[in-house]
């Protein structure tokens, strides 16, 4: 497992081969994150639990319907691998880090809006 994170009620666990939701009572998984990349490093719950999102080394952010419904929403914008995830307090806003920023700079960060991720009256279009 790369990375982990939990609700209290539900956790979300990444690793190469696959990210799933799993019941924290030991019931098993609930569901399976299809549309999965290789080299996944980080996933956080949205505040709400109903969506995840997760960094890849390709450098995208995948981000799902917490049941594991649907395909998950691929946002592209870093040069390098994306590191680490969260969000706001609010759910609107996923912040990523990269080690690097387009020109070499070290240390790049990324906002993403909601309305680039599809949320519209705080229901998610995708």
């Amino acid at each position: 497992m790369r990375c982990g994170a939990t609700t209290g009620r539900r956790i979300v666990t990444a690793s190469d081969d696959r990210t799933a939701v799993w019941a924290a009572d030991g019931a098993g998984p609930l569901a399976i994150l299809r549309g999965h990349a290789d080299g996944i490093n980080y996933a956080a719950w949205r505040p709400d639990d109903q969506h995840i999102a997760a960094t890849f080394n390709d450098g995208t952010v995948r981000v799902w319907r917490s049941d594991g419904s649907g395909e998950p929403v691929v946002l592209r914008g870093h040069t390098d691998r994306a590191v680490s995830v969260a969000w706001t307090p609010d759910g609107r806003r996923i912040v990523t880090t990269s080690p690097r920023r387009a020109g070499g700079q070290p240390g790049a960060r990324r906002e993403l809006e909601d309305r680039r991720l599809g949320c519209s009256g705080g229901r998610w279009a995708a």
